[in-house]
């Protein structure tokens, strides 16, 4: 290397390995909205959404498909003679990735949850007017007006059931587990369909 060349190098060095590292940093740009927003928030409110349950598996995937694209990079990056070690920043941004899944996994199977009890108090409520003894005329009424109720309801709700027992599916397939899961799942299932009840 030439005298030169080699006082320009010396003189510049900070300043290059500077660039250097600043350009490295531009390549995790695009995760910044990982870390810079509140996750329970922001999943509460696209739960509340109501939005269709492949929307939130497009979400799932979408993480996904962030944590498998980190892990595919190299752990180091070169700047000069310096080597960046990358791996603690890698697995910080994967953290992240993954506990957004988690949360809005969290989110959703509360969500399930209240659906499930709120359905399961209604069904009991429909049954103890269906199995009700019918001494008096208002009590007939009563009877009748519950077998209308299932009759007009049972489709609306056979496919409220399978929404729920979908939501979990899609959470076990994207290996979010999340507490109670499986009892409630076992519960949803157990209900059965309002027109299997006698009537």
């Amino acid at each position: 290397m030439e005298k030169s060349s080699l006082l320009w190098y010396k003189k510049n060095f900070p300043r290059v390995t500077i660039y250097g590292a600043i350009a490295s940093s531009f390549l995790f740009r695009k995760y910044y909205n990982l870390w810079a927003f509140d996750k329970e928030t922001i999943c509460d409110k696209f739960v509340d959404r109501g939005v269709p349950l492949v929307q939130l598996d497009e979400k799932f995937a979408f993480y996904a498909n962030i944590i498998e694209e980190l892990q595919q990079l190299p752990t180091t990056f070169n700047i000069q003679c310096i080597r960046l070690n990358l791996k603690p920043l890698l697995d910080s941004i994967c953290q992240h990735a993954q506990e957004w899944c988690t949360t809005l996994g969290e989110k959703l199977a509360a969500k399930n949850v209240k659906n499930i009890d709120k359905m399961r108090l209604e069904i009991k409520e429909l049954s103890t007017n269906l199995n009700r003894a019918t001494k008096e005329l208002s009590d007939f009424k009563l009877v009748m007006q519950t077998i209308d109720t299932i009759q007009t309801t049972t489709l609306t709700k056979e496919v409220k059931i399978r929404e729920m027992q979908e939501t979990y599916t899609t959470l076990s397939e994207h290996r979010i587990l999340v507490s109670s899961m499986l009892v409630r799942k076992s519960t949803v299932s157990g209900e059965g369909s309002m027109g299997d009840r006698q009537i």
